[in-house]
Parts: structure tokens; sequence; C-alpha cells
């Protein structure tokens, strides 16, 4: 991978967040929302991840937003600026902080390898804590997305 853009996932990833987890890193790879509205958001934080955006989930220099209605735990770094510009297609999931998962999170994870996979590019997960890594594996998701 030559560049690769790197979405740091909040500590809890269910029905409440994946959404806007989805559009934080559909963002990244220059769509917005998936297919909604988008662009060029308000958001500002860390490369951490203790960013806070629009309900867009676009985000400004290298920061995307976790959204208005969100916790504001999901941060983006390294790339994309959420303004549709032609970005890498290779994104990195780190779950050093993320200790919960549900279903709705497992489908963001699906989607996003499916949409990395159309544009060329790859879906890497890493820092992937034990419980986590056996609800991987459970699923059939590890024999899916690398995981690092």
């Amino acid at each position: 991978m030559s560049k690769r853009n790197c979405y740091m996932m909040p500590g809890k990833v269910d029905s409440n967040t994946a959404e806007q987890v989805r559009e934080g890193i559909f963002a990244l790879l220059g769509d917005p929302g998936g297919g909604g509205s988008g662009g060029a958001g308000a958001g500002a934080g860390s490369a951490a991840g203790a960013g806070a955006g629009d309900a867009s989930g676009g985000g400004g220099a290298g920061a995307a937003g976790a959204g208005s209605s969100g916790s504001g735990a999901a941060g983006a770094e390294a790339g994309g600026d959420g303004a549709g510009m032609a970005a890498s297609a290779d994104i990195l999931l780190d779950f050093a902080n993320t200790a919960y998962i549900s279903s709705a999170g497992l489908r963001v994870l699906l989607m996003t390898e499916k949409k990395t996979r159309a544009l060329g590019g790859s879906l890497e997960i890493c820092n992937v804590k034990q419980q986590i890594q056996e609800i991987f594996e459970l699923t059939g998701l590890a024999g899916v997305v690398k995981i690092t």
C-alpha cells in the first residue's frame, strides 16, 4: 500500500455509532456518507480521534469527526479531507480503543471492505483486542479482512 488512510475506531461500535463510523470511513474514500451529502466538514480534533464533526462526518485538515450526535471518540488521521477528492482506497482501521462491536458494526466493516475492494484498495484492521478477534473469527470476518 502506498498511501493509507487510518481511522481510529471508537470504544464501542453499536447501532448508535455504526452510521457515524461508516460516514467517517467513507469520507476517507472520497465518498462522504457513502452516497449521501458530505464535504469539508467542521471537524476538529487530534489525530488520536477526539474530533467532533458535523452530521456528514466530514473533516478538515486530515481529521474526520464523529458526527454531531456522536460521542466524539472516532477520528481519522493521515489522509482524506472529506472533500470528495481522489483519496487512497487503502484503509487501516485501528481497533486499539474498541472493546465492543455489534452486528451493526460488523456490517460497517463488511461494507467498507466491499467498497475498498471495488475502488482497487484494501482494508486492514490492527490492534484488535482478544474478545473482538474472537468475534471476527466466529463470524468469518477474519477470513475476509486482513487483521494484523
